[in-house]
């Protein structure tokens, strides 16, 4: 089912009607083939509007935003500010969320969805600078409103149309081309989409009790000085250490498509980091030409792993690093 959307109302089929939501007196309220009801819950909550076209566009006091933090109790939501068509940064912080509950707290899938992403645009840099250079993409030119292939201006709605909607179509397809396609609405993505709230606050999604995690990921000293990577006192000192995840489920680390709403985890195993450490002079170990870079920063380490791991097997990386440690 699509969910239609706006900064100012939403419709969802439910039940083989349509309820509507929409803005009274700068209140979110709910219409169905009933009266209005009037949303004003007391309890704290998330929203993720991954898929609903410009829900996080504020254009005024009258936008669902601002209705849903003001009287829904919505403390934190990320969404779009534009008609959102390719959908790899909203959906993948799903993955994250729902690939291993409760690891991540709400922030933090968005955080680590929105590295994967810069990790693509990384990858295809090259096309970037060339597409960029034409006029593509972001805010510096391409995206939405921004000049298109035949030099006139390329709307919203048009962009829309040709992106597939968000609807996963094969990039093969799309008169932009696979390439183009791809490297458009990453950059897209990157500018449209937004979080708003405090950030340290804390949600997660509770633990399954009948699902478990897909898979976990450590980070571990093995040769050096002290076995506490997280030691109070200052220090500098040199080490060997490993990276390891390891399947508990079947992963499936490459989505089907940008806004895949089913493989898990469909993005790459990310592990969040206490920054108490600065990591210089990395040397990876590495045995293969063909084995995946290992992305390490104080806040974070990514393996960007594709393909599949079968439950029971696992993947390690080793490195050697100069650690700082901050007291």
């Amino acid at each position: 089912h699509k969910i239609h959307g706006s900064c100012c109302s939403t419709t969802m089929p439910s039940h083989g009607h349509h309820i509507a939501l929409r803005l009274c007196h700068h209140r979110a309220t709910v219409s169905q083939p009933h009266p209005l009801t009037r949303l004003s819950p007391p309890d704290p909550k998330v929203y993720s509007a991954a898929g609903n076209c410009l829900m996080a566009h504020v254009n005024g006091p009258d936008c669902m935003a601002l209705a849903w933090m003001h009287s829904c109790g919505v403390r934190q939501m990320l969404g779009y500010t534009k008609p959102t068509w390719f959908g790899f940064l909203g959906w993948g912080a799903h993955r994250y969320l729902f690939a291993n509950p409760g690891r991540l707290t709400f922030t933090e899938c968005y955080f680590a969805s929105m590295q994967a992403l810069l990790l693509r645009l990384e990858e295809v840099q090259a096309d970037v600078r060339r597409i960029g250079s034409a006029g593509g993409g972001g805010s510096s030119g391409g995206g939405c409103g921004s000049k298109g292939e035949s030099g006139g201006a390329t709307d919203d709605a048009e962009l829309y149309r040709r992106g597939g909607a968000g609807l996963g179509r094969a990039a093969a397809t799309n008169p932009m081309g696979e390439v183009e396609h791809r490297v458009r609405g990453l950059l897209f993505d990157r500018e449209a989409t937004v979080f708003y709230g405090d950030p340290a606050w804390v949600a997660r999604l509770a633990k399954s009790q009948q699902d478990g995690d897909y898979y976990t990921m450590d980070l571990r000293p093995i040769v050096g000085p002290s076995s506490d990577t997280n030691a109070s006192a200052a220090s500098t000192t040199e080490a060997l250490f490993e990276v390891v995840v390891c399947a508990i489920r079947t992963c499936t680390w490459t989505p089907t498509c940008p806004d895949d709403k089913v493989t898990l985890p469909g993005r790459p195993p990310l592990l969040m980091l206490d920054g108490s450490r600065k990591w210089t002079n990395v040397r990876v170990h590495q045995e293969s030409q063909d084995q995946p870079r290992l992305v390490l920063t104080p806040l974070f380490a990514m393996l960007p792993l594709t393909g599949q791991l079968q439950a029971g097997h696992s993947v390690t990386h080793r490195f050697t690093a100069t650690v700082e440690t901050r007291a």
